[in-house]
């Protein structure tokens, strides 16, 4: 099983251990845990260490649309649809005798649970648009970072895929592991070194750098203790993934030298989610994020702008109805479904409406900053 997991702290400990159990066995397993945590390396070494002699591939079940999801796992044949030209062999046939990992499984679609389930049951398939049914012999993983219980309730996912899944991993958040943080430092400062020697010096020229680079004899980048003490005491919503980026930006920085206490301060301020200040516009805070994003420091600008506006509305929203989510649907013109769906998806949890003394006061109408309110070219 090759080294993937970095750390040696009692959760580690824990999580191998239930990777070993997981590998011996071939039945189909879910992976849990939050955004950034690892659950793919997680994947992979319950793959390296199972002895299977097929490949091990991930598809990100939220990533593909719908229309083309059971094409990509399960294939089709030639003539199947418009623009089917030739026979495609899917991800569940091509991992025979490997793994596959479906990542973000608690985002399949109801018509997609119910054809992974008997898949699940049968370890069989059917190429779309074709006759035969074909046997698999592939491994399963699955992952999400949802609440699927939840789900279930609310009728979004189905009981029996979830009880088909059989053994559950739980990924612990990195700031329930924090004594593993210096390993993990250390990890992403040698792997990430080479490339951010290399990018940092083509990104600023000779003559525009504050402070001289580190030759390239004496290149060997470090974390100075304060700085290390610094990055162990914050909450790393991101977790794993969240370190690796804050650690790569500290050493573009400091350039070969030891990173210091500002520079990861600096570098992990800039890593939390960008969103308006409260003296901004729409206009000028999607100019700032648009100039950002042509510096390539602000991935997916799209999904980023508009989680932040619909977080907005509906934060105000259902403020101005004072937690009452009828009336905030129809404020917004949503079914109450959305706006449960939304509010969940956001944290926003509302309490059962107060005496009017207790409400809060009602927000001012007419145009204001953003993001109190909607500016005023919106307004027409």
């Amino acid at each position: 099983m090759r080294n993937l997991l970095v750390g040696s702290s009692l959760a580690m400990q824990a999580l191998r251990q239930q990777i070993e159990r997981a590998a011996s066995t071939s039945i189909a397993v879910l992976i849990r845990g939050e955004t950034g945590t690892g659950k793919e390396l997680v994947a992979q070494a319950i793959h390296d260490g199972s002895g299977r002699t097929g490949p091990y591939i991930a598809i990100n079940c939220a990533a593909v649309p719908e229309n083309l999801l059971e094409s990509d796992l399960f294939g089709h044949e030639r003539g199947a649809f418009t623009g089917a030209t030739a026979r495609r062999i899917g991800k569940f046939e091509l991992t025979t005798h490997g793994t596959i990992l479906l990542d973000e499984i608690g985002d399949l679609s109801p018509a997609a649970q119910v054809k992974l389930l008997r898949v699940l049951q049968e370890n069989q398939i059917q190429r779309v648009g074709g006759n035969n049914i074909i046997r698999i012999e592939t491994r399963v993983l699955a992952a999400t970072h949802r609440d699927l219980e939840k789900m279930i309730r609310e009728g979004r996912f189905r009981d029996d895929l979830f009880f088909r899944t059989g053994l559950t991993i739980r990924v612990p958040p990195l700031r329930d592991r924090l004594e593993g943080l210096p390993e993990l430092v250390s990890h992403f400062i040698e792997l990430l070194g080479p490339e951010a020697k290399s990018a940092s010096y083509r990104a600023v020229p000779l003559s525009e750098m504050r402070e001289p680079p580190a030759s390239d004899g004496d290149f060997a980048p470090s974390i100075q203790p304060e700085a290390l003490d610094l990055l162990s005491t914050q909450f790393w919503p991101g977790n794993v993934r969240q370190l690796k980026n804050v650690i790569y930006c500290a050493l573009l920085v400091s350039r070969g030298l030891p990173i210091t206490r500002s520079q990861a301060e600096e570098a992990y301020e800039n890593s939390k989610p960008l969103s308006p200040e409260q003296d901004q516009t729409i206009r000028a805070y999607i100019a700032r994020m648009i100039a950002l994003a042509r510096r390539d420091e602000v991935p997916r600008l799209w999904s980023r702008i508009i989680e932040e506006v619909e977080r907005e509305l509906f934060t105000q929203a259902i403020q101005a109805t004072h937690g009452n989510q009828s009336s905030a649907a129809h404020v917004l013109g949503v079914t109450r479904k959305t706006m449960r769906l939304k509010l969940d998806h956001f944290g926003l949890h509302t309490p059962p409406p107060t005496d009017p003394e207790d409400r809060p006061a009602p927000l001012p109408l007419g145009p204001l900053p953003f993001p109190s309110a909607v500016p005023a070219q919106w307004a027409a």
